[in-house]
C-alpha cells in the first residue's frame, strides 16, 4: 500500500507507533511488577506480550517491539504513561530502524483526544508531537522538529469524514502554508506540488513524470524536505 510506504520512508518509526501500540501500566520500575496493559491494534488483531521485569516485547502486525522503563502516573483524570521502545523485528521496517530507541510520553484522558511526544525516532536528535483522537487508532496531526533545533520542519495532518474516518493525508515541508503532499485514501490518487505546480500520480504509481522524465515520488519528497528545513 503505497501509502504506507511513503509514512515509512517519511517519518519511520512515527507512523508504525500509531498502528503498533503497547504499554504496561501500574508499575514503577525498581520495585513494582508491570500488572496491567493498554493498547492499540486493528480490531481483531491479536498482540502477544512477554513480560521481562518492567521490560514487555510485543508482538502484533508482524513487527516484533520491546518497551522497558515504562512509567506511568495518574493524576485528576489524566493519564501520563512514558517508556523506550524499539523495534527488534518487522518485514515493513528498514534495518535502521531495528533496535533503535525512541523516548515516548503520551498524556490521556477519556473525554478527549490522546497526545503522544516523541524523541530521538529518527536517530537525529528530532522530536515529533501527535495527536489522536480519543480511542488511539486514528490521527488528526503530527509535528516533527527534525534536528532537534526547537524548530518544526513538518506539518501532516488527516483530513477525516463526518464519521471520523481518514480520507486523505496532507503534508506541509517547513510549515509555510502551501501544502506538499496529499494523498487522497479512498481512490489512491497522490499529488505531490513541485516545481510550482501539482503532479498527480493513481494508485499504485511510484513515479511522476516531471519535465518529460520519470521520477520517483520519495525522491521528490526528499528533496522537497531537505529544501524546506528551517
Amino acid at each position: 500500500m503505497k501509502i504506507i510506504s511513503y509514512l515509512l520512508s517519511l517519518c519511520g518509526i512515527i507512523f508504525i507507533v500509531q498502528q503498533v501500540y503497547a504499554v504496561a501500566g501500574e508499575n514503577q520500575e525498581h520495585g513494582n511488577p508491570v500488572t496491567s496493559f493498554s493498547k492499540i491494534a486493528e480490531d481483531g488483531t491479536a498482540m502477544n506480550f512477554e513480560i521481562d521485569g518492567n521490560t514487555v516485547i510485543a508482538n502484533t502486525l508482524g513487527v516484533k517491539t520491546r518497551y522497558r522503563d515504562i512509567d506511568i502516573h495518574e493524576s485528576n483524570g489524566f493519564r501520563l504513561e512514558s517508556y523506550y521502545q524499539s523495534f527488534l523485528k518487522g518485514a515493513l521496517l528498514k534495518k535502521e530502524d531495528l533496535n533503535r530507541e525512541t523516548l515516548i510520553a503520551t498524556l490521556s484522558h477519556p473525554t478527549i483526544g490522546n497526545v503522544a511526544v516523541g524523541h530521538n525516532a529518527l536517530g537525529a536528535n528530532d522530536n515529533g508531537i501527535e495527536l489522536r483522537q480519543r480511542d488511539k487508532k486514528d490521527t488528526y496531526l503530527f509535528v516533527v522538529d527534525y534536528d532537534g533545533d526547537g524548530l518544526m520542519d513538518h506539518l501532516s495532518y488527516t483530513v477525516l469524514d463526518s464519521s471520523g474516518s481518514p480520507v486523505k493525508i496532507v503534508d506541509d515541508y517547513g510549515m509555510d502554508g502551501q501544502a506538499d503532499y496529499k494523498h487522497d485514501i479512498k481512490t489512491g490518487e497522490t499529488s505531490v506540488f513541485y516545481q510550482g505546480k501539482w503532479h498527480t500520480a493513481k494508485r499504485g504509481e511510484q513515479e511522476l513524470i516531471i519535465s518529460g522524465k520519470p521520477t520517483s515520488i520519495n525522491s521528490i519528497l526528499r528533496e522537497i524536505k531537505k529544501n524546506n528545513r528551517k
